[in-house]
């Protein structure tokens, strides 16, 4: 959902200020939730499996995996 002033800048082709955090499904059904840098990278990804196994991963600038970490490394 955006606020107006930023629905009026995302129909001038404007990346909206709140396309900072996302929060849904993959495809093979995992929950993701990210955090994008100001240019809309993904920078940190954390995702749940269905069976509960989660993983934090840090992203580079180009949204490439640079880091994984879970809970079985530890």
């Amino acid at each position: 959902m955006f606020w107006a002033d930023d629905e009026r800048l995302h129909a001038q082709g404007v990346q909206a200020i709140t396309r900072r955090v996302l929060l849904g499904r993959t495809q093979s059904r995992n929950v993701m939730f990210q955090l994008l840098d100001g240019a809309g990278q993904p920078r940190l990804q954390l995702q749940v499996t269905p069976k509960g196994e989660a993983t934090l991963s840090f992203l580079d600038g180009h949204a490439d995996i640079a880091r994984v970490t879970s809970a079985e490394q530890h």
